[in-house]
Formats: C-alpha cells, structure tokens, sequence
C-alpha cells in the first residue's frame, strides 16, 4: 500500500460525523469493518461513511435526502471526454455548485449565486465545513468508470432504492472513493495550498465546453443555455431560409446599386446560422429605433471558429454589403479613415524605390531607402510623402498612388456592415482609441478631399479577433466600452461542431464521423495539457479529416490522423510522435 498522505480534500472532520447523513443512515455507527474490502480509512481495518459522498449517492439514486441545503432533482453528472467529468448541484436556497474534474488531478469549481453570478468556490481546509457533494459527484462516476466493483454497485443501488438505508454498499463507495484518490494514484485531485480551488468562469461553461454525456440527472446548467430568457435568443438553430423570412421587413428598406449588390455575400437556404450571428442581427434590428441603437460588436475566440462566415452569413440575411478590414502590427488609425492603392493610370519607372508592401509592413526600412534617414517612428504616410518626393526627383509629375476612402469609411457613411478582423495584433492599443468618435450613428466621418460625411444610422461594425497568438495584445478599455456587447466563443458545442461538418462535407456516416471527434478532441486536449501551441487542431483541422475519411474510408485513418491534425498541431517531429502515441494508446477506445 502506499504511504498515507491523505488529501486536502477530506480533511474537513465535520463531513465524517454520521449526525448530519440523510436518510436511514443519519446518526448510524461511522464505522464498519465488514463492507469495504480495502480498508483504507482506518489502520484498524475500519471504514467510514463520509457526508458529501453519501449525499452525492442519494442524488444519484433519486432519493431525496433530510438534510439542510440538499435538494434532490436539480443537478447533473455529464462524461465529457474519456477524462474530464463535469457536475451541477442546485442548493436549497436557489443558488449552485457546480464543478469539473479531469483524471489528471485538475478541478475546477464555481458557486453560482442566485443572480447568475460565479464566485469562488469556499476552500477546502480542515476547520471550515465546506460541501464538497459537487465534487463527489464527479468523483463517483470518474471511479465506477474504473472501478467495475464501484460501478455494480452504484448500479445496483440506482434500481433498488432501498439499498440507501443499508449501510454495507454506502461504506463501500465512501472507502473506493477514498482509496482511489489517496492511495491508487488512478484519481488524483489537486487541491492548492491554501485550499482554493481554481474558479470555474461562466464563460466556459456559457460556451457548452462541458456539455456532455449525462451520466446521471437533468442538465440544467452544463448545457451552456440556463437562464437565458431573452427572446433574441430563444430560437438559434434556424436556416437562412428562415432567418431571410424573419428579417425581411428590414431588408425591405434596403435598396442597393449593381456594384453595391455583389458586394452581399449568398449563402444556400439550408445553411445552418450560427447562433452568434443570429443574436448580432436581432439586436442590431430589434434596438433600430431605440435612442442608442445597438451598432458595434466584437465577436472574439479560436480562430476557425467560423466568426467571419457568421458575419458574412448575417450580412446575407439583412441584405447588407459587406466590406472587410485586416490589421496589422504597425496599423495606424488614419488607416482606416482612408488608404493609398497603386496608381496605374500613369506609370512611371520606380524600380529603385521601395514598393508599396515594403512601406506598408516595413515604414522604418523603406523611409531609410527613401531619404537616407534613419527614424525608428518612421510612419507609411511619412514613406508615401517622401516616395512622392522622389517621383517628383526623377522630373515625373504623376504619382505613383492614389488616395482614396477606407472601407471603414465606405460602410460607416453608406450603411453597410464592415468586418474588422484581428484587432488585438495591433501594436499599439490607441490606434483604435482614434476611433472612438465615429463610433455612433450621425457621427461626422472626414473625407479624402475635406469634406465631411455623417455616419449611416444602420452602418454596422463588427470586430472579430483570433485569441490565444502570441502576437495579440490587449484592447484599450475605451474601445471595449463601445461595443454593444463582446461575445466569447471558445468552444463550440460538439452537436455544433458535427452539425458544420455534415453540412461542409456532406458526409452522413454518424459512426466514422463520430469516431474522427473523439480522436479530434482527444488530440486536441492531449496538446493543450502538454503545452503544444505551435499550429493549429481547430475544428477546421476536423472537418479536413472528415473529409479525407468520406474518401479513403477508415483504411488509411491513421495517415490521414498524422496528415490532417498531428502535422498541422506542430513542426516539430518529437511533439509530433507524442500526439502519435496518444492517438495509438487510445486506439481500442475508438472502435470499442
């Protein structure tokens, strides 16, 4: 047996006095020498019931329990992956607990109040009678998945109520549970120092990340949907045959020129609408003539998420002209008021000047090609100035570039929707800040030649970024506040994820479909515990898997494996071989 080091977990003495137990079970002898098998609690070869574990068994087997904030019917156990388990437990008094465990020994756990609000769950320490029924929860079903003895009786107990007043079977659950987290190394639990749990946040568990196989119970909270009253809300898997009908009052009012029409992207009438964008547009109509309508979003997450196809998909059911801005490091804010493009209308020779990228990406370079000057501040408008300087140099009147509006401008002042995509990888955080005064409708917007325009009532802007490069950085606080609302999206729910592939790839065979998720999903969490960042193992990199699957069949599944996800999750070869061999070590699963 292995030395006795007893986690943090069970110190609480509290939650092993039989006084506060439910059922038949309250008040009875703690100890039992005859029901557990490995005796792990006591060097006697005693066992001992234990509180929460007790109540955790009476909300699995549909009992409820006598005993101040246990409220049977409210709570749920789902199976996430093949280690990750998650649990919700509503309270007496209307608020939750709720938590997430992986096998190796991460948890994660928030209380969430009344209002919705996740806070902190209470520490884990010997003095303090913190409810850890949660958290037993997951335990239990992580341990009748590998304990066969603890799962016969979990089963058994859940056909046969009266089990729970028979003292035998619960004392053996409270010791397996016990023994599998201290001494067989199978269930480890991590428990900080000071006894605080890391915070579960909403948005996680808001994104349905942790939305399951239900194990035991109703989910209410896991499901990533609870509480949502809003109306905006309340439909979101629809077609863009449906979301045409429910918006075409609004794009009744829209009369667009020839040029301006191929500017609407056109999307089949069965393409499924993500749920973001549907929201987006809901609100963008529905607050049209409210004193501040509701114009700016930031729709922000893992990249191939679908974030632009959603906004492109939005701006097909408003029928709306869609224009697209990309940062970069060095943008700047005049940027995105107006832009040069090459003027070929009069070409002359420029072969010894810098070309138009190099002072775009490069301004510090190209202005020393220019002048011979060396300025670290060196802007493109600084670059384009000097290169009209030297065409002029070379006795040439006509000018290389042309000014001409941004496509900022071009949405704000004609009411289309503009796209600004990857925002965070500017570099400096007050370019955006420059902004902020055309952010509202009847905004005055200045023009190429002086003049001035006013910002379309409907003109729409979207900022959609990528998190997790390290090249992001953080917005000013001055832009967010401008936004309507920012929606997070950093996982997508797995019906989702299936629901896109079936519709990209047009393959129906659920089984292999099924089995190319999990193998993405596994890999996927395999690298993010082991610290693989270097490329990419998004749903993007599924969907490509899928697809080769359609046409080799599962022949060749683990080439295409290698191919589609472990190649393009990193470069290098070592990192690569051990994606490899959690792929092989979990093949049995797959096919089971």
């Amino acid at each position: 047996m292995a030395a006795r080091t007893t986690n943090k977990l069970f110190h609480n003495n509290e939650a092993w006095q039989t006084e506060e137990l439910p059922g038949e079970l309250k008040g009875i002898h703690n100890t039992c020498r005859e029901a557990a098998g490995i005796h792990s609690l006591n060097t006697r070869g005693y066992s001992r019931l234990h509180r929460d574990i007790v109540k955790a068994m009476y909300n699995i087997c549909g009992q409820e329990g006598e005993i101040e904030n246990f409220l049977y019917g409210d709570f749920a156990v789902q199976k996430v992956s093949s280690n990750l388990y998650a649990a919700e437990m509503k309270l007496a008094d209307g608020t939750n607990n709720i938590c997430i465990y992986n096998t190796n020994g991460d948890i994660k756990a928030a209380h969430i109040t009344a209002t919705g609000r996740y806070q902190q769950f209470d520490p884990i320490s010997e003095s303090d009678d913190t409810d850890i029924t949660v958290i037993c929860l997951c335990l239990i079903a992580a341990c009748a998945d590998i304990d066969d003895n603890v799962k016969a009786i979990v089963d058994t107990m859940i056909a046969t109520f009266e089990t729970l007043s028979q003292k035998e079977p619960m004392f053996y659950i409270c010791d397996a549970v016990y023994q599998h987290v201290n001494y067989g190394g199978d269930l480890p639990v991590n428990i900080p120092t000071d006894g605080n749990i890391d915070l579960l946040k909403k948005r996680e568990v808001g994104s349905g990340a942790y939305n399951g196989t239900v194990i035991y119970g109703k989910s209410n909270i896991l499901s990533g949907v609870t509480g949502r009253t809003d109306t905006s809300t309340s439909k979101c898997n629809i077609t863009m045959k449906e979301a045409k009908k429910e918006f075409a009052e609004y794009a009744k009012t829209k009369t667009w020129t020839e040029n301006e029409q191929k500017l609407i992207p056109h999307f089949s009438d069965d393409f499924p609408i993500p749920p973001e964008a549907l929201r987006i547009a809901r609100r963008f109509v529905n607050t049209s003539d409210d004193t501040r309508p509701m114009r700016n979003f930031m729709w922000r997450g893992i990249t191939s998420y679908g974030k632009s196809t959603g906004i492109e998909a939005m701006a097909a059911m408003l029928n709306t002209p869609l224009l697209r801005m990309t940062c970069h490091t060095n943008m700047e804010t005049q940027q995105f008021l107006s832009d040069f493009v090459p003027d070929t209308t009069n070409p002359v020779s420029t072969s010894k000047l810098p070309d138009f990228e190099t002072i775009q990406n490069d301004p510090e370079g190209a202005y020393y090609e220019l002048t011979g000057i060396e300025d670290e501040e060196a802007t493109q408008d600084m670059c384009l100035q000097a290169y009209g300087e030297a065409v002029q140099s070379q006795n040439s009147s006509a000018p290389r570039f042309k000014h001409v509006e941004s496509n900022f401008v071009k949405a704000l002042t004609r009411g289309y929707i503009v796209e600004v995509q990857e925002c965070s990888r500017i570099k400096d955080s007050g370019i955006l800040v420059g902004l902020n005064e055309y952010d509202r409708p009847n905004a005055v917007i200045p023009l190429i030649d002086g003049s001035y325009s006013v910002r379309n009532k409907d003109a729409m802007v979207v900022y959609t970024d990528n998190v997790g490069y390290s090249s992001c950085r953080p917005l000013d606080p001055s832009v967010i506040r401008r936004m309507a609302f920012v929606i997070d999206s950093y996982d997508m729910p797995k019906e989702q994820v299936i629901a896109r592939i079936k519709y990209n790839t047009k393959y129906a065979d659920d089984s292999n479909i099924e089995t190319c998720y999990d193998i993405w999903k596994d890999l996927k969490e395999f690298a993010q515990e082991n610290d693989i960042t270097e490329g990419s193992i998004s749903v993007t990199e599924l969907e490509m898997l899928v697809q080769s699957i359609k046409y080799d069949g599962l022949d060749n599944l683990k080439d295409n494996v290698r191919e589609c996800i472990i190649s393009k999750a990193t470069s290098d070869i070592e990192e690569q071989g051990e994606l490899l061999t959690a792929y092989e070590t979990n093949l049995g699963k797959y096919f089971a």
